[in-house]
Order: C-alpha cells, then structure tokens, then sequence
C-alpha cells in the first residue's frame, strides 16, 4: 500500500542535528520503499523555500523568533488545509511549536497524528528545567492527548509519558533509534583529514551547546590530565555556545588537550570514528538506553 505521509519537524536539512538526520533517514527510506514523502518545516537557516531532497518535497516557513531555540512559525497552520491529502501527520518532539500546531488542527481536521519523541530535555539551568516541567505536565500532556500514536526511542521515555497519564500506555511504542548500516559502509573514510591522533582520543560528535552536557565532559577531561594521562578531546559539530566553551577551555587549562573541528562532511566524520578510541555523549537527556 502506498502511502502519503507529512512529516512535520521544527528543523530539517540542511540544520545539522540529530533529529534533523533522523527525519530525513526516515524520509528516504519511506521513498525507497515507494511511499510519498512531504516535509514542512522551519525556514532556518535561510535557504529555499520549496525543493526536493532524496525523493522528499521539502517545504519551509518563514520563523518569526526563536524561542529556547525552538523556531516559531504561523506557516505551520498550512498543515491543517492540506492534512486531508495525507493519509499519516507524522510529527516530531512534542516541546516544538510545530507540533503544538499539529496538536491543535487536529481537534477540527481529525487526521491521524504520529508523534515521535526524541528523548527527554533537560538544560542543566535551574530556570529553563523549570519551564520544562511546567510545560510537559501542561501543554505536552495536551498534544500527547491528542496524538494516535506515540513512538518513543527508549523504556525510560516510555516510563516518562506513561506516567503523564495512564491511559497512552495502549498507543506508546517503543522503536529504538537506527543505524543505516549499508549507508555508512558505503562512505568511504577520507584519508585527507588533517588529523593524526598522538594521544588517547575522546570523540564528541554534536551540537556545541549546554545541554549537551559538555561542560562536565570538559571537567571530566582536566581530571584525567591532573591524573597525568596523555589524552586528547575533538569535537565535531557547531552550535551557538561555541564562543563559550572554547573560553570555557581556557579557564580548566585543557584548551591544549581540545580540538574544535566545527561541522565536517560524511567522509570526514566516518573518518574520525574510526580514528578515535571512545565516543562521548555526555547530554543531560539523551543517549541509548
């Protein structure tokens, strides 16, 4: 059976992120599988407003702001006229606005909503965890309430929804994250990285932002260096609290032990997996299992 399929994401590519690359490998692989896929998201950063990418029509809205970098944009309304096309509304991460909006045009359009959870969040900031909470027992109950199914990445996010209400745990399941296996064997390493590993290597690969927990990950590695280990940090990825934790290595004496490597291609990245002896998901949220 071929299906029409709206995924519905606050960001996607080119946003580098994890749940961007989860959207779009699901995306191609719904293709591949001979499925219709339809994407609306958020037009950030600034690129085309309408395109193709593997076998996706990709169709991005203008943000008005940012809020706790979530992109808030009125061109999701859209999703109400043109549900009745699709035969699935799948969205993602019930903390966007997107899915807000979703939540709320289903109460009149009925169509069947999907809403995939990538994890839990925590900020690691007394004030923003507290409008976290307060918003998940409120809001996020809400959407949830009004969601068919709700697909979650781990027992303990299933744990977490459930005991919003007792009553999700009928339309709750449980689908692991993936590795596209064949995909990423046939990338092939680019030996044209200028990076030689001289020390016991630690590999971060993610957004440079706070909660992704680096700040422990940083003091973790100045106690290694006291312990007089000969050890080396490289971080791949960009964020906006970039300038912060490169002042950040300073300040713990490590900048020498710490590679900022920034955004790198597949080639590049597979090269570093490979090249590095430990990779390091420090989050405060997230990570398997």
């Amino acid at each position: 059976m071929r299906l029409k399929i709206l995924e519905v994401s606050p960001y996607f590519s080119p946003y580098v992120g994890g749940q961007e690359q989860y959207v779009r490998s699901l995306g191609r692989y719904l293709v591949k599988k001979g499925h219709q896929v339809h994407v609306i998201t958020s037009k950030y950063p600034k690129t085309s407003s309408l395109e193709t990418i593997d076998g996706m029509t990709v169709e991005r809205h203008t943000v008005l702001m940012r809020l706790l970098r979530n992109p808030i944009s009125f061109g999701y309304l859209k999703i109400g006229k043109i549900s009745e096309n699709f035969d699935i509304v799948h969205a993602h991460n019930e903390h966007s606005f997107s899915s807000l909006i979703c939540a709320l045009l289903k109460e009149n359009s009925r169509f069947p909503l999907v809403m995939t959870n990538h994890g839990q969040l925590s900020f690691g900031d007394s004030y923003k965890d507290l409008i976290e909470k307060s918003y998940y027992v409120t809001l996020c109950k809400k959407i949830l309430s009004r969601c068919d199914k709700i697909v979650v990445l781990s027992n303990s996010d299933r744990k977490k929804i459930i005991s919003l209400n007792h009553k999700f745990t009928s339309k709750v399941l449980l689908v692991p994250n993936a590795i596209d296996a064949d995909r990423l064997s046939g990338i092939e390493s680019s030996g044209s990285v200028d990076y030689t590993p001289s020390a016991f290597t630690f590999l971060y690969v993610g957004r440079i932002i706070k909660r992704k927990g680096l700040e422990w990950l940083f003091k973790a590695i100045k106690i290694i260096k006291n312990k007089g280990e000969k050890i080396k940090l490289v971080l791949i990825g960009d964020g906006e609290d970039m300038h912060y934790f490169k002042n950040l290595s300073q300040s713990y004496s490590i900048s020498d032990l710490i590679e900022f490597r920034g955004a790198v291609t597949n080639s590049e990245l597979v090269y570093y997996y490979k090249n590095s002896d430990v990779f390091v998901l420090p989050s405060l949220s997230e990570g398997l299992p």
